[in-house]
């Protein structure tokens, strides 16, 4: 197999591993028909729980965020949490975006705002919120949910609302729409040993003034006799 087909091969096998497509779906009920929705700012926050499964690393977030007019300002949130003593959201693990512009969510019922490229590491088999809420002084958004818990993963799965600085006791109807992809971390040796591969071959393609010195390799490799030069 010549170079180039083995660079096209290591691309190939990489560009289908699942921590490069954007894993596996973890929750989604997207494709489940809108019912109502949700009020959030500053005060009211919406979370709804899934479960990490086999997952432990969160890739994306995708959520069903509108407004109910237009001219509205402020930021949002959206924050990852455990669920904790209660089933409620409790403790924060991680805030995966701040300060998002209300202004620019449409007043379409439909629109769903996707936050990809993640790579907030998870507990597998844990359970887990997905938070919303609204900045400092932020202008009232809209959550929507669904009439039925269909979808992968939002049947028995929690859902809380956070007003009044405390959590409400979780429920298991009406859950939000949300689509959640995680993928495990088995394939990290495998990526890390791709890339490595890639490397040393794109430095065999360099000009020979270039390489590493042969001398050094050696030494390295634990070997530090003398080697000649070429």
């Amino acid at each position: 197999m010549t170079r180039n087909a083995l660079f096209t091969a290591a691309a190939l096998l990489l560009a289908s591993h699942p921590a490069v497509r954007g894993g596996s779906l973890l929750f989604d009920n997207l494709s489940q028909p809108f019912y109502d929705s949700s009020t959030l700012d500053a005060n009211n926050w919406m979370g709804q729980g899934f479960n990490s499964g086999s997952a432990s690393l969160l890739t994306g977030v995708a959520l069903n965020l509108f407004t109910p007019d237009t001219g509205e300002s402020g930021g949002y949130f959206v924050a990852l949490y455990r669920e904790g003593l209660g089933d409620v959201p409790d403790p924060l693990v991680a805030v995966l975006a701040d300060n998002q512009p209300i202004s620019a969510l449409t007043q379409a019922p439909s629109a769903v705002v996707t936050f990809s490229g993640l790579s907030q590491p998870l507990i597998p088999n844990s359970l887990y919120y997905i938070v919303v809420g609204g900045d400092s002084g932020a202008s009232p958004f809209l959550w929507g949910y669904n009439l039925s818990d269909g979808g992968i993963g939002a049947a028995g799965a929690d859902n809380s609302s956070y007003s009044g600085g405390a959590w409400d006791p979780p429920f298991q109807i009406f859950p939000q729409r949300m689509q959640v992809t995680g993928v495990p971390d088995s394939g990290g040796t495998i990526l890390a040993a791709l890339l490595a591969w890639l490397g040393m071959a794109a430095a065999e393609r360099l000009p020979r003034s270039r390489r590493p010195n042969a001398a050094l390799a050696h030494m390295l490799n634990g070997k530090p006799e003398r080697v000649p030069m070429r």
